[in-house]
């Protein structure tokens, strides 16, 4: 399983709560905040690019997208101790 990786510099905390309850709205089920920047997940079937650059457009916020795949942390921690 893949999922989107949605990174959104220079954010302010007001921001953040907006953009957050917005993303989950759409699908996006984890947040990351740093400092001024706000990292957001969602399953690549789910990831709805139109409306999420609409709502970043609006915020006047830049945004970077990239995947993640999923790793079976199970199966490399027994591989780990074969």
């Amino acid at each position: 399983m893949t999922t989107i990786q949605l990174t959104i510099p220079d954010v302010s905390d007001e921001q953040a709560e907006i953009l957050i309850a917005m993303l989950d709205e759409m699908g996006f089920s984890g947040f990351e905040q740093r400092e001024s920047q706000l990292i957001g997940y969602v399953e690549e079937g789910s990831y709805q690019p139109e409306a999420t650059q609409q709502i970043l457009n609006e915020q006047q916020l830049s945004f970077t997208i990239s995947r993640v795949e999923s790793i079976n942390w199970n199966a490399e921690i027994g591989r780990a101790h074969v």
